[in-house]
């Protein structure tokens, strides 16, 4: 059985006073969701369990991969070309000649900060469209082609037009940031090409999505010429759930009925007890990612700490 969001907030309702039958009122499901995202945070703050990993596999058509908003890193990867090892971002090549070694046979974390899936190819202005009723704006900070600052707000359009939409005033070279208000439908962004009338898509932005903040990562040895699969065993990133219907992060019920008493004994300076009922929350969830694993089989190898072995020859810095 996959846990929704409702079936976990009825556990924590439990134990904050609210109790599942109760849950009848918008203000008792929101308080209730507060306590069971602030759980969230605090378990994915330690590591992966039962539903925060999971295997993708898309096609990338570019030396550069961008991870979909609701996955934070990369654990174990493949491609065309066959497995490579991970570096971490800031990892540097100091020295040694051994080609396994080396960041062009490895992928490398370019950082956590970007805003799109994709890069403008080139400065072109964007706009954005919606498949939401309700009217708004979103804000959108790059630079030009001279490196200058250029911030725009953008009227979010309702449908792709046939012909020019309402677009920047301005090119952007590059998009750093987007800020965008919480919406009832889901946002796309694109570059627009006027002499061309050719459309090119950016990146799609969910109703929750405020202000994205994607991982990506370079691939080595791409080639141009054909596109590549990548599978990859990947940790989904935190993010806060507010619609009941929607699939929970972690996979288990009586974890949350744990930390809920703990949450309740801290937040009265009991210690003692808040950190006996966390540490029973994380046992139980370790047992079942434990069990979850056995007999199951390893797609692609995990390297630990995404770590390269320190052999004769080189070394690295993190």
């Amino acid at each position: 059985m996959r846990f929704l969001v409702s079936h976990i907030i009825d556990v924590i309702a439990e134990h904050i006073g609210g109790g599942g039958s109760q849950l009848c009122s918008s203000a008792d499901v929101a308080r209730v969701l507060k306590h069971y995202n602030r759980i969230n945070e605090i378990l994915m703050s330690h590591q992966d369990w039962p539903g925060t990993e999971d295997n993708i596999c898309l096609p990338v058509f570019d030396s550069v991969f961008t991870l979909p908003p609701r996955f934070e890193s990369i654990k174990a990867f493949r491609s065309d070309a066959g497995t490579l090892p991970i570096l971490p971002l800031g990892f540097q090549y100091l020295e040694g000649t051994l080609a396994q070694c080396h960041p062009a046979s490895a992928l490398q974390c370019l950082g956590q900060h970007f805003a799109t899936m994709r890069d403008l190819p080139r400065p072109l202005p964007v706009f954005a469209v919606t498949d939401a009723t309700e009217e708004f704006t979103i804000t959108i900070h790059g630079t030009d082609e001279q490196g200058r600052h250029r911030r725009a707000s953008l009227p979010v359009l309702r449908a792709y037009p046939d012909v020019s939409p309402q677009s920047s005033s301005f090119t952007f070279a590059t998009i750093t940031a987007i800020v965008k208000p919480i919406t009832k439908g889901n946002v796309e962004l694109a570059g627009w090409d006027d002499a061309t009338g050719e459309m090119l898509w950016l990146s799609s932005l969910a109703p929750d999505e405020s202000s994205p903040s994607l991982t990506r990562y370079t691939i080595p040895n791409f080639d141009h010429c054909k596109p590549q699969h990548v599978k990859a065993c990947v940790s989904a990133a935190y993010r806060e759930l507010w619609d009941l219907n929607e699939v929970a992060i972690i996979q288990a019920r009586e974890p949350y009925r744990l930390m809920t008493q703990s949450l309740a004994h801290y937040d009265r300076s009991e210690t003692g007890p808040g950190s006996e009922f966390a540490a029973r929350a994380l046992k139980l969830l370790k047992q079942r990612s434990a069990k979850a694993k056995i007999g199951q089989e390893i797609a692609v190898p995990i390297r630990r700490n995404n770590a390269l072995p320190n052999r004769h020859g080189y070394s690295v810095r993190g």
